[in-house]
């Protein structure tokens, strides 16, 4: 069974970051031109994928409001079906390799933001996806750092640790700070506090990472876990 895994404090500095959700506009993605001949602009749903990934990235969602969770809640379901006609149509494999790349790359995060949403089979979807892009780019390191995000967030740890070591090796110093999130979910305070103060060596101005190291410090932190 995977769980969602929730810092208390990442609660609330979540909510605290929220901003309002620019709602993805399908309609304006069709474009014709002057021969009446129909088009879909990829750069713009690449933006409205990243837009809701800015939101949805991690459990817990971080929306302003329900009616933004909600709209987003549709417009992830309605990207997912053009991402799903764009690889069928076989569009997506006459893109050049960087666009085609970044394809991919958000595919698996559409995956990854339905998970978060509680759609049944996503987890898998988001799995399998992360797994076929570093079956062809096993060098990238943000990609190893991205799929740990994913692991450590649906409570596969020792998965997740393999990718952020493994991204950490290729010169991701981000994946401290996963590090860091997984001795919390295994209730080591101490492990936690080296990873963050390494992180912390390299992202000097992350609050939130230095929010969590005080509360360790502290003794405030809680951790809590969603089935």
């Amino acid at each position: 069974m995977i769980f969602k895994f929730i810092c208390a404090l990442a609660l609330i500095y979540s909510v605290s970051l929220a901003a309002p959700y620019k709602p993805y506009d399908h309609a304006a993605m069709l474009k014709k031109d002057a021969s009446g001949k129909q088009s879909i602009d990829i750069g713009g749903i690449f933006n409205a994928v990243d837009e809701l990934w800015a939101h949805a990235r991690q459990y817990p969602l971080a929306f302003d409001s329900q009616s933004d969770r909600e709209r987003a809640s549709s417009d992830l379901q309605t990207l997912d079906k053009a991402f799903a006609f764009l690889k069928e149509q076989g569009l997506a494999a006459n893109l050049d390799e960087d666009a085609r790349a970044y394809f991919e790359l958000s595919q698996a995060r559409i995956f990854t933001m339905e998970h978060n949403f509680d759609i049944a089979g996503a987890a898998q979807k988001a799995d399998a996806a992360y797994k076929n892009l570093l079956a062809h780019r096993p060098n990238n390191g943000e990609i190893h750092a991205e799929f740990g995000d994913f692991l450590a967030n649906s409570g596969q740890l020792s998965e997740a640790k393999t990718e952020f070591e493994t991204a950490l090796k290729l010169g991701q110093k981000r994946a401290n700070m996963g590090l860091a999130m997984i001795c919390l979910m295994q209730k080591d305070e101490i492990c936690a506090k080296s990873y963050l103060q390494k992180y912390l060596d390299f992202y000097q101005n992350d609050k939130f990472a230095r929010e969590i190291l005080g509360a360790i410090n502290e003794g405030s932190l809680k951790i809590e876990e969603k089935r």
